[in-house]
């Protein structure tokens, strides 16, 4: 497989709802946090993790081409492009051509915490 082409795209996410990503429950104590948030270990700061975001976008392409979720061994439609673009498992497994990095506050929100 030859890289062709790198496409690099940049943006902004604005919560319209609440969002929470967990981190492990491994280090809760008695009297601690039940939920903790996934944060930064250089400034403490939330951050949404790259895996996660990854997760969701493809979760809703795969809402949007009707695929069936609730089953072990997802069917795609043919012509369908989400497991070329996010990889897939199994005997004709297929690598990811598609990155997501960490998104972070802005200046203006950590500075609000």
């Amino acid at each position: 497989m030859k890289l062709h082409k790198k496409i690099i795209i940049k943006g902004r996410i604005e919560l319209l709802t609440g969002l929470h990503i967990g981190d492990s429950k491994e280090n809760v104590e008695i009297g601690g946090v039940d939920a903790p948030v996934v944060r930064r270990k250089d400034d403490n700061q939330p951050y949404i993790p790259g895996s996660s975001l990854k997760g969701k976008i493809r979760s809703l392409l795969e809402i949007a081409e009707g695929v069936n979720a609730d089953s072990s061994f997802r069917r795609y439609p043919n012509g369908c492009v989400i497991p070329y673009l996010f990889g897939s498992a199994g005997d004709d497994g297929l690598p990811s051509r598609i990155i997501f990095r960490d998104s972070y506050l802005t200046d203006e929100w950590a500075k609000k915490l």
